[in-house]
């Protein structure tokens, strides 16, 4: 680490987390920072030195376990095609291509694979539109492991579409989440300029990425002028994990019908994440007549 901007007085001491957990400092100086750190999960993941509001970060800086694991975040998956409102019938797709050659992707790392097969649906360069997950998902969302050293190298896409009304579109894209994209623990992200109107419904999606632990989360509705209109706090489901994999993630969503119909100025959801965890969100907006879905993210 460079800790020049962060050695000042009146400062004391650091914080450190090593991805949404806070690690015990053991020892601090200008020069070294040690600590111990707690049980958490596997995988790869920032280390942050926090002092007087200032950070310092090492991206994939440690590693839980003894193999590079990298997940991302799947935020719609639906095992089989789903009935929706308005004679809609929903449909999710994920697909994509393994330019590395070697790297593994799995919905589960602790099942056993042998290259080239028996690796599950995850095997080759291309990914199916369809992959089967290892058990039923507990909510909308699933995280894919990705092993190796350069996991930027597996490019993915998510798609969600009206199969009921196909030949008017072909569906809406979907974003694919990284863990190094998520937010926290302790600070707020934003989705700017909510889009409006009684002629669309409009569901908040909230995740959390790090560990299956529920957590809660305070969601403010923000006008034009940077006033808060509503605050709502929202507890997120606990998720799932396998022997220190998190399979499903704990998530919540909040209804947004009354906020976003009501006539008058712009606004805006501000998020603030708890003490520790790694969160994401997105708004979802469905237009009541042809289904087509716009998302918002931060």
């Amino acid at each position: 680490f460079r800790m020049e901007p962060i050695t000042s007085p009146p400062c004391i001491g650091a914080d450190v987390y090593i991805g949404g957990q806070k690690a015990e400092v053991v020892s601090f100086t200008t020069e070294r920072v040690e600590v111990e750190t707690l049980p958490y999960t596997t995988g790869r993941f920032d280390v942050v030195v926090s002092r007087c509001g200032i950070d310092a970060v090492r991206e994939n800086g440690f590693t839980y376990g003894d193999v590079l694991w990298e997940r991302v975040l799947l935020p719609v998956i639906l095992p089989i095609d789903v009935s929706g409102a308005f004679g809609s019938l929903w449909r999710t797709e994920v697909a994509g291509m393994n330019l590395s050659g070697s790297a593994r992707v799995s919905s589960n790392p602790n099942l056993i694979c042998v290259l080239p097969i028996g690796c599950g649906p995850f095997a080759g360069p291309f990914l199916p539109p369809r992959p089967s997950f290892a058990q039923p998902t507990d909510g909308p969302g699933q995280i894919l492991y990705i092993e190796g050293s350069e996991p930027r190298d597996i490019h993915l896409t998510l798609r969600v579409r009206d199969v009921s009304r196909e030949h008017e579109s072909l569906g809406t894209e979907l974003p694919v989440v990284w863990e190094d994209d998520a937010y926290g623990p302790n600070t707020f992200f934003a989705i700017p300029d909510i889009p409006r109107g009684p002629l669309y419904r409009h569901k908040l999606r909230l995740y959390r990425v790090d560990v299956a632990e529920p957590a809660e989360l305070e969601v403010r509705i923000v006008d034009e002028n940077n006033q808060v209109t509503s605050t709502h706090f929202v507890t997120l489901s606990a998720g799932r994990e396998d022997a220190g994999y998190v399979l499903a993630p704990p998530y919540a969503e909040l209804d947004l019908e009354p906020i976003a119909a009501t006539p008058g100025t712009r606004r805006a959801i501000v998020i603030r994440t708890p003490p520790e965890g790694l969160y994401w969100g997105f708004l979802s907006v469905t237009n009541n007549a042809t289904q087509q879905i716009t998302t918002v993210r931060p």
